[in-house]
């Protein structure tokens, strides 16, 4: 297995010549990936969100390499990724809600998948044989390069093992999916696009299923306020999918099964007004109650009081510190952000999970957000990545 460097930079699209590599080391990488892509092989790649592991959406057996490289469940559909308006109308060609046509024309490319009644030359696996499939066209250059130059769609789900957080490098993918053996054997390349600039997971959208209306699937990394503001907030409906039976068939990624969670056992802990059924507790009193000699990793917000009740100092990430709450536990930082900046935790959730993972800590206690903007999309990862509502607990003032 190989990790192609490309230079961002180098990679313009121009709206009358297409697609422009000026860096022929670059172009040489992606073009090495999408010929392995073309023979059948995955190939993980960098998009705006997170890091993806494509097949050619209408090849069946590659498309099954992914399921077993990933270890994920085939009745988890996946989403398929265009480069341009032209390949989407080319294979999705179909009458359209108007709301999609808007959405899309001020949110492509970018973290935005809609949901489309899937076309009859796509395999059912690629779609878990439903009759709708997402699809989107990604804003990151090497993603868009790499579907170009293959010249067809491709199937891409996040390019981590199935259950664990999402990868936001290339080095993430390595750590983690490439240590499967499925995975090496249909996985010859990774592209190294740099860290995701997003960071969670794009927002899934079905604008199909009620005429008029838009539902939100999956949040993710265009807010629900946003495509509100396109379409107006009385044509926008969430709900939140907290339990599902096993019965329960997804038309989407992240609706059914387990997902993003760390080896670690994680505590998620919110504001006190976050859930009406749960009791208050005090930060202190739950890290009394952990087994002894312990290593916790604390991924809490800047300077929040939550923060000051957990740990000495907030200035260095993964710098270890003894507990001032009890002697024998090890506490180990890693800052989200500010409260005030959802944009920086999104990008910081799934990186602080991996390196936290990777130092082995036992424990990872993680600081909620506002439901709002971003946090919508953060906290739908959390809540996953807690696994029950067990592991939720909401802290008491601190003041």
């Amino acid at each position: 297995m190989t990790i192609l460097k490309c230079r961002l930079d180098s990679i313009k699209w121009n709206g009358t010549s297409g697609l422009q590599i000026a860096c022929q080391k670059t172009h040489d990488n992606i073009r090495k990936a999408a010929i392995s892509l073309l023979e059948g092989k995955i190939v993980a790649f960098p998009t705006e969100t997170v890091y993806g592991l494509g097949a050619n959406a209408f090849n069946e057996k590659a498309v099954n390499s992914i399921f077993k490289a990933k270890g994920r469940p085939n009745d988890n559909p996946l989403i398929v990724h265009v480069s341009s308006f032209k390949m989407f109308e080319k294979y999705f060609s179909q009458p359209m809600p108007s709301s999609y046509d808007i959405l899309t024309k001020h949110l492509w490319p970018g973290p935005l998948t809609i949901l489309v009644n899937s076309p009859e030359t796509l395999p059912g696996e690629t779609t878990a044989h439903l009759t709708t499939v997402g699809v989107r066209m990604p804003s990151h250059p090497v993603a868009r390069a790499l579907i170009e130059i293959s010249g067809t769609p491709l199937a891409a789900p996040s390019a981590n093992s199935s259950g664990k957080p999402s990868p936001t490098t290339a080095d993430h993918v390595f750590d983690d999916t490439f240590q499967r053996n499925e995975a090496r054997e249909v996985m010859d390349f990774i592209l190294d696009g740099g860290s995701s600039d997003i960071g969670l997971e794009s927002t899934v959208i079905d604008g199909i299923s009620e005429p008029g209306k838009i539902k939100i699937l999956r949040p993710g990394g265009v807010t629900v306020e946003a495509i509100a503001n396109i379409v107006g907030i009385e044509n926008v409906i969430y709900e939140r999918n907290t339990v599902v039976s096993d019965d329960f068939k997804p038309n989407t990624p992240g609706m059914k099964y387990k997902h993003y969670s760390p080896n670690a056992k994680v505590m998620l802990i919110l504001p006190s007004t976050a859930h009406s059924k749960k009791e208050r507790s005090d930060p202190t009193e739950i890290i009394k109650k952990l087994p002894p000699n312990q290593r916790i990793g604390c991924m809490t917000l800047s300077g929040s009081d939550l923060t000051k009740k957990l740990i000495k100092t907030d200035d260095d990430n993964l710098t270890s510190q003894k507990s001032s709450i009890r002697d024998d536990l090890e506490m180990i930082p890693y800052m989200l952000g500010s409260s005030r900046d959802t944009a920086t935790i999104a990008r910081n959730i799934f990186g602080g999970l991996h390196a936290l993972d990777k130092i082995k800590v036992d424990y990872i206690i993680i600081e909620g957000v506002s439901e709002v903007n971003e946090g919508l999309a953060i906290m739908n990862r959390l809540y996953k990545a807690a696994g029950n509502i067990d592991n939720l607990y909401l802290f008491k003032d601190l003041v």
